[in-house]
């Protein structure tokens, strides 16, 4: 039985870690995030708060960066923000500017890259 407790002590410590890394990575996708604002190559930046996107922001950002985010998980984020969009609209009526919204001008700023990108494969694969 005391096994059992200890097994079970250490996988909560394991998740604890686990989250407290998470956190940490999270934290430095901000502040890359952060950087490309202050770098000021995209005019969405200036609207982004970092603080303000959401963890699944934060992954798709980094699937990004990884060179690993599909069409399929690109549009599935797309569609989720525009649930998010809708609902605040909903909910603060004339108060919610998707034009003023981070999440909104940190999709519009993905978009780019993502057409970018995209480009860029073509031309690379016309050569």
């Amino acid at each position: 039985m005391k096994e059992k407790l200890d097994l079970i002590k250490d996988s909560s410590e394991i998740k604890e870690d686990l989250a407290e890394n998470n956190k940490s990575y999270l934290d430095e996708l901000r502040s890359e995030i952060t950087e490309l604002k202050e770098k000021n190559l995209d005019p969405h930046c200036k609207l982004i708060n970092p603080q303000q996107l959401t963890d699944e922001d934060l992954m798709v950002f980094d699937k990004f960066k990884k060179g690993e985010l599909q069409e399929g998980d690109f549009e599935n984020y797309r569609r989720n923000l525009q649930l998010y969009f809708y609902s605040q609209k909903e909910a603060l009526g004339e108060q919610f500017s998707s034009l003023k919204d981070s999440r909104s001008n940190f999709l519009a700023m993905l978009l780019n890259k993502v057409i970018d990108r995209n480009i860029q494969k073509n031309r690379e694969g016309k050569k």
